[in-house]
């Protein structure tokens, strides 16, 4: 018997498996009761063939699966404990709502299967579509219905596979609170797929990102998207400003030598010699000539020109080109749309930009999945 306390605690050790050319190498995942992990990766790094491999669906497959304490590596996948909600909710066109969702709770033991459907369309908010048929229903509607089936039997660990991408801008992030909402009254340990990373940053407690088969970080959202632990990451992540360069010591910190510009820094490297310099694009700031420079910014501090601007709907992307004629360095930047009407930001502009240090991550050359 697994203590209530313990379920939904997920611990994968070393899982692999080989599909033709492409392989699932030592995956490690830990998952706490009642978290909300979401796993991110571009297409075809293996998060769907984890996922089946999680709930018995491949056979071949090396390693260990424990979710409460039990080990699951060789149960059927009857007998794991878990929901699944995949990206084609595969709903039974021939059942009307309640059919399908009656058939989800069947067979299931526990709390009396009239009162849980009764609760799950209460705390998804679907009791007006119990009588429709799949076919009457919207993307979003859909959707909850697949994961009102997956949660009629209260599985420890909720596996949603892309729940989102078929769903328009509004809907998704009208669900994204919702499912939210429902998974924290519940206490649902989840993994949830995706490739998007503002859909991770908004449901995720904890991120792990896959890349060619391998968890290549994992940890806390924000700890994970402030500072990715290889520029590999940092480039699945969207920040394209990854220079290489020469790590210096100095006087006063350390210095970083790129084609065009040196980087300061007021601390020491514990690194020298060839590194890769990442440059967060929200950590670079306009500056404006006369106002006081922050510390932070102080001693990097460069002029350039604006090559290229596009607007957004809640924020700008522009590239600014640094360095020189013959070392030009092309810089990515974002900022909120209120800064172009403020600057009066076009292309071909001159403008200056301050890099904000804290934010400067340094990769040694021998960084694991360096770019």
């Amino acid at each position: 018997m697994v203590a209530a306390s313990e379920r939904g605690r997920l611990e994968v050790r070393g899982l692999s498996l080989r599909l033709g050319a492409f392989a699932l190498e030592g995956v490690d995942l830990s998952c706490e009761p009642g978290e909300y992990h979401v796993l991110i990766g571009p297409t075809g790094c293996g998060k769907t063939t984890a996922v089946k491999a999680l709930l018995g669906l491949h056979s071949g497959v090396q390693g260990s699966i424990q979710l409460g304490g039990e080990q699951l590596a060789d149960q059927p996948p009857e007998r794991r404990r878990m929901g699944y909600v995949p990206q084609r909710q595969r709903l039974f066109p021939h059942l009307d709502v309640e059919g399908n969702l009656r058939f989800g709770i069947a067979g299931r033991g526990g709390e009396d299967a009239g009162e849980l459907l009764h609760r799950l369309v209460d705390l998804l908010d679907i009791r007006h579509l119990l009588r429709r048929r799949v076919g009457q229903l919207s993307g979003g509607e859909r959707q909850k219905v697949a994961l009102a089936r997956a949660l009629g039997s209260q599985p420890d660990l909720v596996l949603l596979d892309e729940p989102f991408s078929a769903l328009d801008e509004g809907s998704r992030r009208r669900l994204w609170l919702e499912l939210r909402a429902v998974f924290s009254e519940l206490g649902t340990t989840v993994i949830h797929i995706t490739h998007s990373l503002e859909e991770a940053s908004a449901m995720g407690d904890s991120l792990s990102v896959m890349l060619e088969g391998r968890i290549a970080q994992q940890g806390p959202v924000r700890a994970v998207l402030d500072r990715p632990a290889s520029p590999a990451v940092a480039a699945f992540l969207g920040y394209r400003n990854l220079y290489q360069g020469r790590a210096l010591g100095g006087a006063d910190g350390a210095r970083i030598e790129l084609e065009g510009l040196t980087v300061g820094l007021a601390e020491p490297l514990s690194v020298r010699g060839p590194v890769t310099l990442c440059v967060r694009p929200q950590d670079v700031r306009i500056v404006e000539e006369g106002r006081p420079l922050q510390p932070a910014i102080a001693r990097n501090v460069f002029p350039g020109t604006l090559t290229q601007l596009l607007t957004l709907s809640e924020s700008c992307v522009a590239l600014v080109r640094l360095g020189t004629r013959e070392q030009p360095l092309d810089l990515e930047l974002r900022f909120p749309v209120h800064l172009q009407r403020r600057f009066g930001l076009r292309e071909g502009q001159a403008i200056r930009l301050g890099l904000w240090e804290p934010g400067l991550i340094v990769y040694p050359a021998d960084a694991s999945g360096s770019t």
